[in-house]
């Protein structure tokens, strides 16, 4: 098998979340710099003072990404090698179970890594350059963006118009409609920055490309040409010529003829064999639209091809109807388009809140609140995942950037698993001061821990009920909890429960609390041992837990955790 899409975009999700963090921080700074001596009545003079802090501004924005810089090495470096590195244990995993299985006649011995690993090297130094290109343009791009929304805003302002009509004479001039305060140039002005951003990427065409969407596009080519390159080396070695293309509903137009068809890689063409003796027709994959920019395995591409053996594999994959394909196509770029747009709109909020601009706050939030309802509307309707993660924007709904979280897990590890390591509590009088303490509150239980506060209370008040769940949330580890913050066991969060009034006897519990539900080699996790202790079902998460302000949640960095059902036994 081979690095799926999906694959693709996990691996390439934390780099793209350092170009956005990045982003943000640029359009904060913009914003930050047009809000000095944003009280001054005459413009002329509010626009010679920013004009003139270009230059400072310009320092700003190279320190800004001088500081993302090496993250994104490191997070490129990373996705390319286990790219490669997946991609060859898949086909070696294969190669082995065939021996296993009797079918050591079909493939040598496995050979040494680095006859593959050598074609991530150069893919290496492609994202790395790429990469450098990026910073360079956006470097540029900030620049000129800043002096461009200082002059848009007083081209905006009552006094700005006026100085471009003055032939008309001052009374004419004043009769022109569309007038504004500085206040309200600014607000029109960041709104537009906000749609637009820091343009990462300039094409032939002169089109400009976002951080996101070209980063994401490039990294995808990027990994997507490791893996097979990768694989086809290794294929080489085990003298495997035909190949199998995946399918999946929303192929691009120059994909969708040629997927879950069987190809070779020599240019041969011909009939095989399939596990069973069926015979498959297969031609070159050079008469594909292989090689295009928008062909098979091109940029944004999300085909991946499968070694396949004759008299071994079985085919997998089929074509879908056509317009069936095409419609799920067009509703993938119409959420595309909904998420850049909860974006723009967060950014917008983002950069109103740094130059105090309330009311403009509050006309933006609403904005957002409808924009954040039609996607969740057309994701329902459309039966569409909601990604959540694509939308989210530093300094609005991310206290930390992606640079600073990098760098804490370069560091340790394993910085945002909550809990402590401290002695668990134990004592009768202990647990019958805390149970005590927990029926003095009236407030849910997620609330009632004087350590889960701020964002993310708010954020975990807002998650959705579940039918039949009694909802806890307190920051925790495969082993305990906290409560006021003190360790508490898991027969003595049972007593709490048991003991509040909102709880209804027997009722099953979901833990939103830090990878309670994880299994160590050790011990039983702590939802096991909840749900031993209360005699229910206790459902809960197999990894840290992320809340969204909107309520939603993810279960791991980068959502590959679950919800797990744990049911009580002896």
């Amino acid at each position: 098998m081979q690095v799926t899409r999906e694959q693709y975009d996990e691996l390439s999700a934390p780099l793209v979340r350092v170009l956005l963090d990045m982003e943000d921080d640029i359009l904060r700074e913009i914003a930050a710099q047009l809000s000095r001596d944003g009280d001054i009545s005459d413009t002329s003079k509010w626009r010679i003072r920013q004009l003139a802090r270009a230059g400072r501004f310009d320092k700003r924005a190279a320190a800004i990404i001088a500081g993302y810089s090496e993250v994104e090495d490191g997070q490129a470096m990373d996705a390319v090698l286990t790219a490669a590195e997946t991609e060859i244990g898949y086909l070696d995993n294969a190669v082995q179970a065939a021996n296993a299985a009797g079918l050591s006649e079909y493939f040598s011995d496995i050979p040494a890594e680095e006859s593959a690993l050598g074609a991530a090297k150069a893919f290496q130094k492609q994202a790395a350059s790429d990469l450098n290109l990026v910073n360079t343009v956006m470097q540029y791009k900030a620049g000129s963006a800043y002096v461009n929304a200082v002059n848009a805003i007083y081209r905006d302002t009552a006094e700005g118009r006026q100085g471009a009509l003055g032939i008309m004479g001052k009374g004419a001039a004043k009769t022109v409609s569309g007038q504004m305060s500085l206040q309200e140039a600014t607000r029109k002005t960041i709104r537009e920055l906000a749609q637009k951003g820091i343009p990462a990427f300039v094409d032939k065409r002169g089109r400009e490309w976002s951080p996101e969407a070209y980063v994401m596009m490039d990294m995808r080519s990027t990994l997507g040409n490791t893996a097979r390159a990768a694989q086809n080396a290794r294929c080489d070695e085990y003298n495997i010529q035909l190949i199998e293309v995946s399918s999946h509903m929303g192929a691009r137009p120059l994909c969708a003829p040629y997927q879950g068809r069987i190809f070779s890689r020599d240019g041969s063409k011909g009939v095989t064999t399939d596990g069973a003796g069926g015979k498959i027709y297969y031609t070159p994959l050079s008469e594909t639209s292989y090689g295009q920019p928008a062909g098979l395995f091109g940029i944004n591409c999300g085909h991946v091809q499968y070694p396949f053996v004759p008299g071994i594999n079985f085919q997998r994959y089929f074509p879908y109807p056509k317009e069936e394909n095409d419609r799920r196509y067009m509703q993938f770029q119409q959420q595309r388009a909904m998420e850049r747009g909860i974006r723009a709109a967060k950014r917008e909020c983002m950069m109103l809140q740094e130059v105090g601009d309330t009311e403009g706050l509050q006309k933006a939030s609403l904005r957002l609140r409808n924009q954040r309802e039609k996607y969740r509307a057309y994701c329902k309707e459309t039966g569409l995942k909601q990604h959540n993660d694509r939308t989210q924007v530093y300094g609005y709904d991310r206290s930390k950037s992606s640079k600073t979280v990098w760098a804490e897990r370069k560091a340790s590890g394993n910085a945002l698993t909550n809990g402590s390591n401290s002695s668990i509590i134990k004592t009768r009088e202990q647990t019958k001061a805390i149970i005590a303490k927990a029926q003095a509150q009236s407030r849910p239980i997620f609330a009632v821990d004087d350590e889960v506060r701020g964002a993310f209370a708010t954020n975990v008040s807002r998650v959705l009920p579940k039918e039949g769940f009694y909802d806890v949330a307190l920051h925790g580890t495969p082993k305990n909890v906290e409560f006021f913050g003190e360790p508490i066991d898991a027969k003595t969060l049972a007593k709490i429960i048991k003991n509040r009034k909102d709880y209804s006897k027997g009722s099953k519990v979901r833990l939103l609390s830090c990878s309670t539900g994880k299994i160590t080699d050790t011990a039983n996790c702590f939802a096991q041992q909840l749900a031993n202790a209360l005699g229910v079902e206790i459902e809960a998460p197999t990894d840290d837990i992320f809340v969204y302000p909107n309520g939603d949640f993810i279960i791991g960095k980068k959502n590959n955790g679950e919800m797990k059902i744990f049911y009580p036994r002896e």
